[in-house]
Protein backbone atom coordinates (compact mmCIF):
# COMPACT_ATOMS: atom_id res chain seq x y z
CA UNK A 1 0.00 0.00 0.00
CA UNK A 2 0.81 3.75 -0.80
CA UNK A 3 2.29 6.09 1.50
CA UNK A 4 -1.16 7.64 2.87
CA UNK A 5 -1.46 11.27 2.52
CA UNK A 6 -1.27 13.20 5.84
CA UNK A 7 -4.72 15.14 5.00
CA UNK A 8 -7.79 13.90 6.43
CA UNK A 9 -10.59 12.26 4.91
CA UNK A 10 -13.93 13.36 6.06
CA UNK A 11 -16.57 11.11 6.90
CA UNK A 12 -19.98 11.31 5.46
CA UNK A 13 -22.85 13.12 7.15
CA UNK A 14 -25.64 12.01 5.24
CA UNK A 15 -27.03 9.25 3.19
CA UNK A 16 -26.76 10.46 0.29
CA UNK A 17 -25.84 13.29 -1.98
CA UNK A 18 -27.89 14.76 -5.30
CA UNK A 19 -27.55 17.54 -7.49
CA UNK A 20 -24.86 19.05 -5.38
CA UNK A 21 -26.85 18.68 -2.31
CA UNK A 22 -26.37 16.37 1.17
CA UNK A 23 -29.34 14.38 1.15
CA UNK A 24 -30.64 11.76 2.31
CA UNK A 25 -31.39 11.21 6.59
CA UNK A 26 -27.87 12.38 8.76
CA UNK A 27 -25.55 9.75 9.41
CA UNK A 28 -25.75 9.88 13.28
CA UNK A 29 -23.71 7.50 15.39
CA UNK A 30 -24.82 8.98 18.48
CA UNK A 31 -28.57 6.66 18.34
CA UNK A 32 -30.01 5.44 20.47
CA UNK A 33 -31.82 3.28 17.69
CA UNK A 34 -29.77 0.04 17.49
CA UNK A 35 -30.54 -0.10 13.38
CA UNK A 36 -29.82 3.63 12.78
CA UNK A 37 -26.37 3.29 13.94
CA UNK A 38 -25.31 -0.07 12.21
CA UNK A 39 -26.75 2.18 9.40
CA UNK A 40 -24.61 4.69 10.13
CA UNK A 41 -21.64 2.34 10.77
CA UNK A 42 -21.79 0.57 7.31
CA UNK A 43 -22.12 4.37 5.52
CA UNK A 44 -18.68 5.37 7.38
CA UNK A 45 -17.01 2.06 6.69
CA UNK A 46 -17.69 2.33 2.90
CA UNK A 47 -15.77 5.75 3.68
CA UNK A 48 -13.06 4.22 5.35
CA UNK A 49 -12.85 1.82 2.36
CA UNK A 50 -11.65 4.36 0.11
CA UNK A 51 -8.25 4.63 2.05
CA UNK A 52 -7.60 0.56 -0.09
CA UNK A 53 -7.72 2.82 -3.33
CA UNK A 54 -6.59 6.39 -2.17
CA UNK A 55 -4.38 6.25 1.37
CA UNK A 56 -5.61 8.12 3.68
CA UNK A 57 -4.33 9.07 7.62
CA UNK A 58 -7.56 10.37 9.42
CA UNK A 59 -10.87 10.14 9.31
CA UNK A 60 -12.50 12.82 10.55
CA UNK A 61 -15.98 11.45 12.62
CA UNK A 62 -18.82 14.04 13.49
CA UNK A 63 -20.62 12.29 17.31
CA UNK A 64 -23.87 13.66 16.70
CA UNK A 65 -26.10 16.25 14.47
CA UNK A 66 -25.79 19.74 14.97
CA UNK A 67 -27.75 21.09 18.28
CA UNK A 68 -28.23 17.46 19.48
CA UNK A 69 -28.36 17.33 23.32
CA UNK A 70 -26.10 15.42 25.24
CA UNK A 71 -27.96 12.26 26.54
CA UNK A 72 -26.14 8.99 28.42
CA UNK A 73 -27.08 6.30 26.13
CA UNK A 74 -26.57 7.96 22.86
CA UNK A 75 -23.27 8.93 24.48
CA UNK A 76 -22.70 4.83 24.86
CA UNK A 77 -23.74 4.36 21.79
CA UNK A 78 -21.54 6.90 19.97
CA UNK A 79 -19.09 5.05 22.07
CA UNK A 80 -19.92 1.38 20.69
CA UNK A 81 -19.47 2.91 17.02
CA UNK A 82 -16.43 4.30 17.42
CA UNK A 83 -14.55 1.00 18.70
CA UNK A 84 -16.28 -0.98 16.06
CA UNK A 85 -15.01 1.89 13.28
CA UNK A 86 -11.47 1.92 14.82
CA UNK A 87 -10.95 -1.47 14.21
CA UNK A 88 -12.32 -1.56 11.27
CA UNK A 89 -9.80 1.93 10.11
CA UNK A 90 -6.45 -0.18 11.69
CA UNK A 91 -5.98 -2.28 9.01
CA UNK A 92 -6.08 0.01 6.23
CA UNK A 93 -3.98 2.73 8.33
CA UNK A 94 -6.62 5.19 9.17
CA UNK A 95 -6.98 6.30 12.74
CA UNK A 96 -10.26 8.12 13.47
CA UNK A 97 -10.48 12.00 14.89
CA UNK A 98 -13.22 13.16 16.18
CA UNK A 99 -14.63 16.57 15.70
CA UNK A 100 -15.88 19.81 17.91
CA UNK A 101 -18.57 21.03 16.74
CA UNK A 102 -21.91 22.82 17.48
CA UNK A 103 -23.95 20.22 20.01
CA UNK A 104 -23.18 19.39 23.69
CA UNK A 105 -21.36 15.50 22.80
CA UNK A 106 -18.70 17.48 20.47
CA UNK A 107 -18.14 20.54 23.32
CA UNK A 108 -14.07 20.06 23.73
CA UNK A 109 -13.93 19.25 27.20
CA UNK A 110 -16.63 16.57 26.12
CA UNK A 111 -14.45 15.40 23.68
CA UNK A 112 -11.83 15.08 25.51
CA UNK A 113 -14.00 12.98 28.25
CA UNK A 114 -15.11 10.73 25.51
CA UNK A 115 -12.02 9.64 24.53
CA UNK A 116 -10.79 9.17 27.98
CA UNK A 117 -13.52 7.63 29.04
CA UNK A 118 -13.72 5.04 26.82
CA UNK A 119 -9.52 4.65 26.72
CA UNK A 120 -9.12 5.73 23.03
CA UNK A 121 -5.39 6.22 23.14
CA UNK A 122 -5.28 6.28 19.07
CA UNK A 123 -8.08 8.52 18.45
CA UNK A 124 -7.16 12.13 18.41
CA UNK A 125 -9.23 15.31 17.11
CA UNK A 126 -9.99 17.18 14.56
CA UNK A 127 -10.11 20.91 15.84
CA UNK A 128 -12.68 22.85 14.11
CA UNK A 129 -11.63 26.88 14.50
CA UNK A 130 -14.50 28.49 13.01
CA UNK A 131 -16.86 26.14 15.58
CA UNK A 132 -14.74 26.49 18.26
CA UNK A 133 -14.54 30.46 17.66
CA UNK A 134 -18.48 30.23 17.33
CA UNK A 135 -18.92 28.28 20.64
CA UNK A 136 -16.70 29.91 22.94
CA UNK A 137 -13.19 31.00 22.14
CA UNK A 138 -10.30 29.24 19.88
CA UNK A 139 -8.02 29.92 22.64
CA UNK A 140 -10.18 28.05 25.34
CA UNK A 141 -10.85 24.98 22.99
CA UNK A 142 -7.38 24.61 21.99
CA UNK A 143 -6.32 24.52 25.41
CA UNK A 144 -8.74 22.16 26.44
CA UNK A 145 -8.20 19.83 23.61
CA UNK A 146 -4.45 20.50 22.90
CA UNK A 147 -2.85 16.99 23.23
CA UNK A 148 -5.31 15.19 21.05
CA UNK A 149 -4.89 17.62 18.86
CA UNK A 150 -4.02 15.94 14.81
CA UNK A 151 -5.66 18.15 12.04
CA UNK A 152 -7.36 21.64 12.22
CA UNK A 153 -10.55 22.97 9.93
CA UNK A 154 -9.60 26.25 8.81
CA UNK A 155 -12.35 28.79 8.43
CA UNK A 156 -13.98 32.05 9.78
CA UNK A 157 -17.53 34.17 11.28
CA UNK A 158 -18.64 36.51 12.80
CA UNK A 159 -19.70 34.47 15.86
CA UNK A 160 -23.80 34.57 14.59
CA UNK A 161 -23.74 31.25 12.44
CA UNK A 162 -21.01 28.68 11.18
CA UNK A 163 -20.35 30.46 8.33
CA UNK A 164 -17.25 29.09 6.99
CA UNK A 165 -15.94 31.87 5.52
CA UNK A 166 -12.39 32.66 4.23
CA UNK A 167 -9.86 33.72 7.35
CA UNK A 168 -10.42 37.11 7.84
CA UNK A 169 -13.87 37.31 6.26
CA UNK A 170 -14.85 37.17 9.80
CA UNK A 171 -13.86 38.43 13.50
CA UNK A 172 -11.75 35.26 14.27
CA UNK A 173 -8.32 36.68 15.47
CA UNK A 174 -5.88 35.01 12.87
CA UNK A 175 -2.76 35.99 14.48
CA UNK A 176 -3.91 34.57 18.08
CA UNK A 177 -5.04 31.76 16.18
CA UNK A 178 -1.56 30.64 13.84
CA UNK A 179 0.60 30.90 17.52
CA UNK A 180 -1.74 28.14 19.17
CA UNK A 181 -1.29 25.83 16.24
CA UNK A 182 2.34 26.57 16.06
CA UNK A 183 2.66 25.49 19.53
CA UNK A 184 0.30 22.27 19.20
CA UNK A 185 2.54 18.81 20.35
CA UNK A 186 3.03 17.87 16.30
CA UNK A 187 2.71 19.75 12.77
CA UNK A 188 -0.79 19.66 12.02
CA UNK A 189 -2.84 19.06 8.49
CA UNK A 190 -4.63 22.63 7.91
CA UNK A 191 -7.34 21.61 5.55
CA UNK A 192 -9.30 24.83 4.53
CA UNK A 193 -13.13 24.09 4.89
CA UNK A 194 -14.98 27.12 3.30
CA UNK A 195 -19.04 27.13 2.50
CA UNK A 196 -19.97 26.53 -1.10
CA UNK A 197 -19.33 29.30 -3.34
CA UNK A 198 -20.91 30.84 -6.92
CA UNK A 199 -19.99 28.16 -8.88
CA UNK A 200 -19.27 30.23 -11.42
CA UNK A 201 -16.88 32.38 -9.52
CA UNK A 202 -13.00 32.29 -9.46
CA UNK A 203 -11.92 31.15 -6.13
CA UNK A 204 -7.94 31.53 -6.87
CA UNK A 205 -7.73 34.64 -5.85
CA UNK A 206 -9.50 34.01 -2.51
CA UNK A 207 -7.53 30.92 -2.12
CA UNK A 208 -4.40 32.61 -2.67
CA UNK A 209 -5.23 35.58 -0.40
CA UNK A 210 -6.21 32.93 2.34
CA UNK A 211 -3.01 31.09 1.70
CA UNK A 212 -0.97 34.42 1.92
CA UNK A 213 -2.54 35.89 5.32
CA UNK A 214 -2.00 32.44 6.87
CA UNK A 215 1.15 31.87 5.92
CA UNK A 216 2.17 35.55 6.97
CA UNK A 217 1.20 34.84 10.41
Amino acid sequence: MAEPSCFPFHAPQFADYESGRLAGPPVNIASSDRAQGIQAMDEIKRAIEVAEQIPFRYLIQHIGVAGQEFDDKKNDAAMTCIEHLRAFAKPLGVSILVENIPNEFSAPEKLVEFIRAAHFEDVGICFDLGHAHLMSSVAEAFATMKEHIASAHVHDNSKDRDAHFWPGKGTLDWKETMGLLRSAPDDLALVLEIEAQDQKKDISADMAAAYKKLEQL
